[in-house]
């Protein structure tokens, strides 16, 4: 488990030890210096390709930038909830029950999504974080939660060309027009 406040503070003191700005750093690694300060704090994460131009715009390694950033998964939970007072997402912890959306919600965003289709008539594009149950089902997922039968739900409310989520962690085109995306970059439309 990776201490992302730690690897945070790392790149901060790393910055610092060549004596460079947020705002220089955030150029030179093609980021704001806002998301900078995020990741310095502990609070964002970015992609490996930003790990890497970060150590790279400082000159230093990605073994260098992860040594010593790994602790067990109860203390950082612990110890990131104490520092920060929130909830946060880390690969491997789930928040899954926090993340829910209640039944009032899931309504509101049914009605919400059939007026928009009765005046509009097709979505072109629907994005969302989990897959709805039957194509969880067809990919070999057994466990089926409130969410995706919601989401099931949602193709009898709506016309729509195409349909995206990742919460899956994997790349590949389920039905003509449902996608699962995780790390793949695709051309839309």
């Amino acid at each position: 488990m990776i201490n992302w406040l730690r690897l945070g503070s790392k790149i901060q003191d790393m910055r610092r030890l060549k004596q460079i700005t947020q705002q220089q750093l955030a150029e030179r690694s093609k980021i704001s210096d806002v998301y900078l300060g995020y990741i310095e704090q502990g609070i964002r994460r970015c992609s490996i390709e930003t790990y890497i131009r970060l150590v790279n715009a400082l000159g230093f390694t990605l073994d260098d930038l992860f040594a010593d950033c790994f602790q067990d998964e109860a203390s950082f939970k612990e110890a990131y909830k104490a520092k920060r007072g929130q909830m946060f997402r880390v690969r491997g912890i789930s928040w899954w029950d926090e993340e829910m959306p209640s039944l009032e919600e899931m309504e509101r965003g049914r009605q919400t999504l059939q007026a928009f289709a009765e005046k509009q008539g097709t979505i072109d594009l629907v994005f969302t974080h989990d897959a709805p149950a039957s194509d969880k089902l067809y990919m070999g997922y057994s466990e089926i939660d409130e969410l995706s039968r919601f989401l099931e739900s949602l193709k009898d409310v709506m016309h729509y060309g195409k349909w995206f989520y990742g919460h899956l962690h994997d790349n590949r085109r389920v039905f003509e027009n449902h996608y699962l995306l995780y790390e793949q970059i695709v051309q839309i439309g």
